[in-house]
């Protein structure tokens, strides 16, 4: 059940959309979870095919149908409600962030762009019919996890990913003490750490996924004391547990996405 979708930050319920079966559709829909190609070599003495390494090219589209409700009653599509909404959903700078709303499922956002054709009843627009398209088969889940750590205290973030591999984060550290800041983190016994020297108690440091490092003290330039290694979580076909310390007392806010292949 579909409760509601959301495009770059705006719900469709926003302009009295909601979806709907308007016209019947006799196929049955389907969906792609994942599909990835092979690239393979055969020797001419051989009759099997050899592994050289994979590609996922195919994206993930979807197509349902919207109708304009008010006071729980359906209406008809105006000019200016047709105009606000190819205004705002089909758009030409990009792909944007969408997600179908669902009060009993986690909530999976896409890199989408949408397309929009009218369903029309004689001169009438009475519904439309959207297509969403992504740029991958990847959705996202977000996930957030705030600590309050005493010194070496370790925490452990499970990066249950559909898709193996590393994933960037977001990080806030509010420091309890002053000193030169270590956060650690492993994955399969293989330990990274990301240090910013001569931080002060109750500085804040923001990290975030676009490589981006500030301080709330705009006396400590941080780009002169940070390491140039941006944490990440990692997980693989085998294991998803990444663990965690920071080497002073602090609070830490981290946010990450749990990249996921779930279909649409």
């Amino acid at each position: 059940m579909k409760d509601d979708f959301i495009f770059d930050g705006r719900y469709g319920s926003d302009f009295n959309l909601m979806i709907c079966d308007i016209i019947s559709n006799s196929s049955t829909d389907s969906s792609t979870i994942s599909k990835t190609d092979f690239s393979t070599f055969q020797p001419s003495n051989s009759y099997k095919n050899y592994f050289t390494g994979s590609t996922s090219s195919e994206v993930l589209t979807t197509t349902f149908q919207v109708g304009h409700f008010e006071n729980c009653q359906m209406k008809d599509f105006d000019d200016d409600l047709l105009e606000a909404v190819s205004r705002w959903f089909c758009r030409e700078d990009g792909y944007h962030r969408f997600a179908f709303i669902n009060s009993l499922d986690d909530t999976v956002e896409y890199n989408a762009k949408i397309d929009i054709n009218k369903i029309e009843l004689g001169t009438r627009v009475i519904g439309l019919e959207f297509t969403v398209t992504t740029d991958s088969q990847i959705g996202y889940t977000k996930r957030k996890i705030n600590k309050t750590l005493s010194a070496d205290e370790a925490f452990i973030i499970n990066d249950t990913s559909s898709k193996t591999g590393s994933s960037p984060i977001d990080v806030i550290i509010k420091c309890k003490q002053s000193g030169d800041l270590a956060l650690s983190y492993s994955f399969n016994n293989k330990e990274r750490t990301t240090r910013i020297a001569n931080c002060s108690e109750g500085e804040i440091i923001s990290i975030n996924n676009m490589q981006v490092v500030t301080s709330s003290l705009s006396s400590h330039d941080v780009m002169e004391d940070f390491n140039f290694s941006f944490p990440k979580i990692y997980t693989s076909v085998k294991s998803t547990i990444n663990t965690f310390h920071m080497n002073i007392p602090c609070e830490i806010e981290i946010k990450y996405e749990l990249r996921r292949k779930v279909g649409i």
